[in-house]
């Protein structure tokens, strides 16, 4: 079997560019890379994060809202390297009055979820060793 060595890039159908660029910069701290890359189908904008997590946000210019019931993906998560900071992205979250819920605890590990400003389903994980 061919291998691959880790994901590259993760791409998400955004409702307004420029408002996800924002959000994504000021609650997660990611940088914009490459702006404006815009065609007659789409506004794209590729964004980066310190832990080499790559995000382009993509405003189709025809689109209709997310709705994680339907085939795709679910939820995106992002790694955490301690239970405690889990405490601490809820307090920020808070702060920026991001829709969220109560930290989970299951079998597996402890989890944040939240949503982005179209509602897609993000969350923060923790996984103990």
């Amino acid at each position: 079997m061919p291998n691959f060595v880790g994901l590259s890039h993760l791409s998400l159908s955004v409702s307004d560019r420029d408002a996800s660029v924002r959000w994504y910069r000021d609650v997660l701290d990611f940088h914009v890379v490459v702006a404006d890359m815009d065609t007659e189908e789409w506004k794209r904008s590729i964004c980066m994060h310190a832990s080499g997590v790559m995000l382009s946000l993509t405003q189709h210019i025809i689109s209709t809202p997310f709705d994680h019931r339907n085939a795709g993906i679910d939820h995106i998560s992002f790694a955490v390297s301690k239970r405690s900071e889990l405490d601490e992205w809820e307090q920020w979250l808070s702060e920026r009055r991001v829709k969220r819920s109560p930290i989970s605890e299951t079998d597996l590990g402890s989890a944040l979820s939240f949503r982005d400003p179209d509602d897609i389903p993000l969350e923060f994980y923790y996984l103990p060793s």
